[in-house]
């Protein structure tokens, strides 16, 4: 028998616990409410015209309860009731403003003359919040909130065509028009999902309810177990019961909703151990899914890709693997194929829908061909965010999709799946005698803890849950077990994932403060509801209390030696440093490359050292150093193609590992190989000492330095210095 190419797409659907803990009622962002209208649903929709393509769904159960607490009106939102209001205060106006231009400027703002108009006008209006007249701010909530409605809602509902149509001069009446219609579209979501599983076009699978960090919960250490020298937290957090709490929570909420259990399970970001497996296998679930990074430290390889971005162990990644719990054959675990699922989330935005989807398909096709096994099943999965990367595509991801879906329903080397369909008819075919702790994210945990605001929220975690533990056994009776279930319930809600998110130094947004006040709110209610006071330390808040860092010159002259050990060693801590921007989105790239760059000089030698979160092997990183001083010089960033406004007379590059040489610019983008540097290399560091005589410099110049990681098929990743001195500048 010949096989077609089998492919899971699971589209996950989260968003945070909104829900104010001091305001039940009241949602502090709008997020589900607008994603409600916008993506949940249309996701669906689009699936739906496509009956031979199957797909997975999943859905976590804490945004299930908030969708559901919306539609029945218990929760509104701020931006809801700010939207109500006959007049704003300028706490309101400036909320607005935070708000309401959450979106992308080119793919969504400047569709609309007037939103465009208001966009414009925006920094403004930050400095002066009554630059803006009532009519404006009216104008900016009504098209903030249109333009977080499907398009095809817009363009198929009379109502909210006109609206469009009318473009300004909005009215408290067409605002709770909007409202209404985005009412309308939510109530459609879980009936819509349960039809299309009845169907047998869609399974429905789940996370832990409030989207914890399982292998976390479990035990704060286990993250030494992907990343043995990351700094813990001084207080350890180990309660493997909420593990078990969290599955089963998830596993009721579902049924009810969905008439059925659950068979599959997303741990919250792909975040997997082997000491968390029992407690799934407990609760019954036949298959969970993370990363091919995991599945890579499972089986002791890594798994390389050729210079077009193609699996070269393309046999050992596409297919499901039983797990071995005590014993016996555990879940079935299938791995994410980064590549494909980065490129929807992070790359097919800036290209056109068809000739995306056109390449997904080119790439399965070839992926087939690679495997060069017709005889045997094979399963692409491709695991990724399912609301939060359409804003950034035509007409909210319609064009890609409908191509996609189209094109797939017509292929017959390709076969679209449920996971659960894939493995009732073919079953794992190996067994993972391990599984090794990781994520989808660089196949470790140092995401959501590792970081200095990190410990300081592990700690208080685990103190309140401790407390928790001692209050529980000094009482009982009815109204005990009431109080118990509410303060556990908010202790949950703390494990999320999502308050650690925002704590990493790699991730911001202009919501942190708020994602902190939540966490700790948290905290504090669950004392509360037990009739205790809160530790005071959880009125202080943890954002800002550690300041992330930033790119900064040196501060005193370096003379390292050059060892190339993980840890950032002593002798570079007056190193000047660049680091790359963090993200500021709800969506991180699994394979971002650069982590830190550092540079110093003790006026003979230039000492430079880059961190990676990636091997060096399998990259060509290339650090270029630019000064005005030098002639000749070129203006393109080797590999790539890419100009920049700097004089580069000098290159160091290690090609997959090999030892760096020195490349001297020769004007018009030609180089010359000069010889091999001094160096220290290790798997994810390169340290290299030029003599500052060899290259020019005396020490007393500002340099930019320009860094490069470049993969096998031509995709790079670049950290573009500003001009910085050497030497720091020391008065007199």
């Amino acid at each position: 028998m010949k096989h077609p190419l089998y492919v899971a797409f699971v589209w996950h659907m989260h968003q945070p616990m909104y829900v104010s803990p001091d305001d039940p009622s009241t949602a502090i962002l709008p997020w589900v409410r607008l994603h409600a209208a916008k993506d949940y649903l249309h996701m669906a929709e689009v699936l739906s015209r496509y009956p031979k393509v199957h797909a997975t769904f999943n859905v976590v159960p804490s945004l299930l309860r908030q969708i559901e607490q919306f539609v029945s009106g218990r929760v509104t939102d701020r931006l809801w009731q700010i939207s109500l209001q006959k007049r704003w205060s300028r706490e309101d106006r400036l909320y607005l403003l935070n708000v309401c231009f959450g979106h992308d400027p080119n793919r969504v703002i400047r569709l609309y003359p007037r939103y465009l108009e208001l966009f414009e006008r925006k920094a403004e209006a930050v400095q002066a919040p009554d630059s803006f007249s009532d009519q404006d701010y009216r104008d900016l909530i009504a098209w903030f909130n249109l333009t977080w409605i499907d398009p095809n809602w817009l363009e198929r509902d009379s109502d909210l065509s006109g609206l469009v149509e009318k473009g300004s001069g909005f009215t408290s009446g067409d605002i709770s028009l909007i409202h209404s219609k985005q009412l309308e579209i939510a109530k459609k979501i879980i009936p819509t999902y349960r039809t299309l599983q009845e169907r047998g076009q869609i399974e429905v699978s789940t996370t832990p309810f409030y989207h914890p960090i399982l292998p976390l919960l479990y035990d704060t250490d286990l993250a030494k177990e992907a990343t043995p020298d990351i700094r813990l937290p001084k207080r350890r957090f180990a309660f493997p019961q909420d593990v078990g709490d969290q599955l089963r929570l998830a596993r009721k909420v579902h049924r009810l909703r969905f008439g059925r259990y659950p068979q599959g399970l997303w741990p919250s970001e792909g975040a997997v151990s082997y000491a968390v497996l029992p407690a799934i296998d407990r609760e019954g679930f036949r298959w969970l899914a993370s990363d091919e990074g995991v599945l890579g430290k499972s089986l002791g390889i890594f798994f390389s890709r050729d210079g077009h971005g193609f699996v070269q162990q393309p046999r050992k990644l596409y297919h499901p693997y039983w797990t071995i719990v005590n014993g016996n054959l555990g879940p079935a675990m299938i791995f994410r194929d980064h590549e494909l699922s980065d490129r929807i989330g992070f790359v097919y935005h800036s290209w056109p829908g068809m000739q995306a989807a056109e390449d997904l398909v080119i790439r399965l096709r070839m992926i087939r061909d690679r495997i060069d096994d017709p005889e045997r099943p094979y399963l692409v999965s491709i695991i990724l965010d399912g609301e939060n990367c359409w804003e950034s595509y035509e007409h909210n991801g319609d064009v890609f999709l409908e191509s996609l879906y189209s094109r797939l329903s017509r292929e017959e080397a390709i076969q679209t799946v449920t996971v659960g369909e894939y493995l009732e008819r073919f079953g794992a075919r190996d067994m993972l005698a391990r599984v090794a702790t990781g994520s989808w994210i660089r196949a470790d945990l140092t995401t959501w803890i590792g970081d200095p605001e990190h410990d300081i929220a592990w700690s208080l975690l685990a103190q309140a849950r401790e407390d928790f533990d001692r209050w529980s056994k000094e009482h009982k009776g009815s109204d005990f077990r009431k109080a118990r279930s509410a303060a556990l319930d908010a202790l949950h809600v703390a494990e999320g994932s999502d308050w650690f998110w925002w704590y990493s130094t790699r991730n911001s947004s202009d919501q942190d403060a708020l994602y902190d006040e939540l966490f700790r709110g948290y905290l504090k209610a669950s004392y509360r509801k037990r009739g205790e006071e809160p530790l005071p330390e959880l009125d202080v808040p943890i954002h800002g209390r550690w300041q992330k860092p930033k790119s900064h010159p040196p501060t005193y002259t370096i003379s390292p030696d050059l060892r190339g050990e993980i840890t950032l060693p002593d002798d570079w801590r007056n190193a000047g440093v660049l680091l790359p921007e963090n993200s500021t989105g709800a969506m991180q790239k699994s394979d971002g490359a650069i982590r830190a760059f550092y540079f110093g000089t003790d006026l003979r030698n230039l000492y430079m050292r880059l961190e990676l979160d990636v091997p060096v092997e399998d990259f060509v990183t290339t650090i270029h150093i630019a000064c005005e001083k030098f002639i000749p010089w070129n203006i393109t960033l080797r590999h790539s193609g890419k100009e920049v406004d700097a004089r580069i007379g000098w290159a160091v590059e290690s090609q997959y590992g090999r030892p760096p040489f020195l490349y001297k610019a020769l004007g018009y983008d030609e180089w010359q190989s000069i010889g091999p540097v001094h160096h220290a290399l290790s798997h994810r560091v390169m340290e290299v000492a030029l003599p500052l005589q060899r290259i020019g410099l005396d020490g007393k110049e500002e340099i930019r330095f320009l860094v490069s990681v470049t993969a096998h098929d031509g995709r790079q990743e670049a950290l573009l210095g500003e001009p910085m001195a050497l030497v720091p500048v020391v008065a007199d």
